[in-house]
């Protein structure tokens, strides 16, 4: 598993944004941003919510969370999976807290356009507190 691009993924679905992009920024700056490992995760994001992604966004693969001496368990153990049943989850108990209603198997509409999203200049849109608020127990 790589463990990086999980922490990438949470960032992703809490604030809707890769935590590397800034407006305005062409692929050349969002690369060098990867490679320093700069980024700043929003307020919205609640403290346990960081403090796992802070620990999955290390670039040294054996200091990062989930490579040290108890692997997975450290990352499942982490308080931001707290009310998590895994038995549940693994056995597809738990109840998605959204649905997202599509027209056919190729419908892509909840999805982002990214053809030209270098030249976009539209602002970060973050997700509002109703959103978050759908994620709080994950």
């Amino acid at each position: 598993m790589d463990y990086w691009s999980f922490g990438v993924l949470i960032y992703e679905l809490l604030v809707g944004v890769s935590p590397f992009y800034e407006k305005g920024m062409g692929q050349t700056d969002l690369l060098r941003r990867i490679v320093q490992n700069k980024y700043e995760t929003p307020d919205v994001v609640n403290d346990s919510a960081k403090d796992l992604i802070n620990r999955l966004l290390v670039h040294q693969e054996t200091a990062r969370l989930g490579n040290l001496s108890r692997g997975h368990r450290d990352i499942k153990d982490h308080e931001w999976f707290n009310k998590i049943d895994f038995r549940q989850l693994v056995r597809k108990k738990i109840q998605a807290p959204w649905v997202p209603r599509i027209k056919d198997p190729f419908d892509s509409s909840h999805f982002g356009y990214f053809q030209d999203a270098e030249k976009e200049k539209r602002p970060k849109r973050h997700l509002s507190r109703e959103q978050q608020e759908l994620f709080r127990d994950f």
